[in-house]
Formats: structure tokens, sequence, C-alpha cells
């Protein structure tokens, strides 16, 4: 027997992904149900359940649609380890017991799921940050490239220009140049920044204000694994 109602009659592919195999689950509609079985529930045990449950449905019938929502996905995993920590110490129907532990296993997956899906948040955040990075370099390098020709004997000058041609496929105009370098890094930068942003607002238990410091301040030495392994070292590491 299941103390909650709605998630094995809402098995769709979201769900699935999400949860993982889910228990095949006789849930009970009737109403008073937990004051049915559990024959003195402590003082605000029926309130807390309901709430949970109810939270708990609506998820599941989200992701039925294909549709998985990280917020209301964290707040179902909030608020189930709340009840659980709350109330099964109290509890003593085995009948109860074993289903709050049952459910709870199916949680531990939405649980083990966030964290991939912030993962996979953050390396799109160190991406973003890596594309930056080389942004800025390329900008420095053009002007560093410049003052390397603005100083060159005529002589070599042909030379260089030659370098430059063969390895764009264009003239070197400077100004132009210049325009464009800065104008990719200012929008890399722009980039990265709107990522930082979505992290902050999807993941705002997660991302402190040291963490965001953090991601701006990735120096290059960094930026020498993949952007999967880089994130993962942050996650361990904050």
């Amino acid at each position: 027997m299941e103390i909650l109602d709605g998630i094995g009659n809402q098995d769709g592919p979201a769900a699935r992904t999400f949860f993982g195999p889910l228990p095949d689950i006789d849930f009970k509609t009737a109403p008073h149900y937990f004051e049915a079985i559990v024959p003195k529930p402590p003082k605000g045990m029926p309130e807390d359940y309901a709430r949970m449950r109810t939270h708990f449905a609506w998820a599941i019938q989200s992701m039925a649609t294909g549709h998985v929502d990280i917020a209301q996905a964290k707040l179902v995993v909030g608020e189930w380890n709340e009840f659980v920590a709350k109330w099964l110490p109290q509890i003593k129907e085995a009948e109860v017991v074993a289903g709050i532990k049952k459910i709870d296993e199916v949680v531990k997956k939405m649980h083990q799921t966030l964290d991939r899906v912030h993962l996979e948040h953050l390396a799109k955040v160190v991406a973003a940050r890596r594309d930056w990075f080389l942004s800025e370099l390329l900008f420095k390098l053009g002007i560093a490239y410049a003052n390397i020709v603005k100083d060159c004997p005529p002589k070599l000058l042909p030379g260089l220009l030659k370098i430059y041609r063969d390895s764009t496929g264009e003239e070197y105009e400077p100004t132009k140049d210049y325009r464009q370098s800065e104008a990719a890094a200012e929008q890399a930068e722009a980039d990265f920044r709107r990522e930082l942003a979505r992290l902050e607002c999807d993941w705002p238990e997660r991302t402190s204000a040291a963490v965001s410091q953090r991601l701006v301040n990735l120096a290059d030495a960094e930026f020498k694994t993949t952007d999967e392994e880089l994130a993962k070292s942050l996650v361990q590491s904050l």
C-alpha cells in the first residue's frame, strides 16, 4: 500500500525520464485517507501530508505531458524530504512506513536527476565563460598584431601582411579588425552573463554570490579541461 495519489497512473515519457522506472503503486483516493490509516496522527501531520501530496501529484501530472518543471521538481523533493525527516520517526504503522520508504527511493532518483540537470546548466555557463575568455584573448592578440604591423620595418611588412592574408583570407584592415574583435568580445561577455543570470534564477539555492564570482573569475589554466569536468570540479570545491 502507498500513501501518495497520482504517480503510478501518470507514467508518461517525461516522468519515466525524470524518475527512472516507477513502481506499480496502488494509491488511495478516499477522503481523510491519512487519518484513516494512522489512527492518531500527530498534530500537523495530516496537513503537511495533504500539501505535500498535492504538490507531488501536480508535478507528476505535469511531467506526464512531456514537460519537466525544474522549480516544481525541486519543490516536491524539498517538501518530501522535510515531511520524511519530520514525521517518519513518529509513525508506528509498519504499512505506512513501508509506503513512505518506497516513495523515498523514487524521490532520491528525482534528487539525483536534479543534480545532473544542475551540472548541465553549470557546464553551459562554463562554456560561455570559455568563449568570453577566448574572444578577449583574440581581441588582445589583434591589438598586439596591430602594434607589430605599426612598428614593422618596411622590408618585412609585405611578408607580415601575407601571413595575415593567408590565415584569414582577407586583407588586413586594422580598424575593421579591431572593431570586429571588440564587438565579438563584448557579445561573448553578454552571452556569459545571460547564462549566469539563468543559473542564478533557476538554481538560487546553489548559486551564491561567491559561486557567481568564482565563475566570473575562472582562470585561463582552468580551461585546459572540458566544460563538464570543470563544472564537476566547481561543484566539488564549492
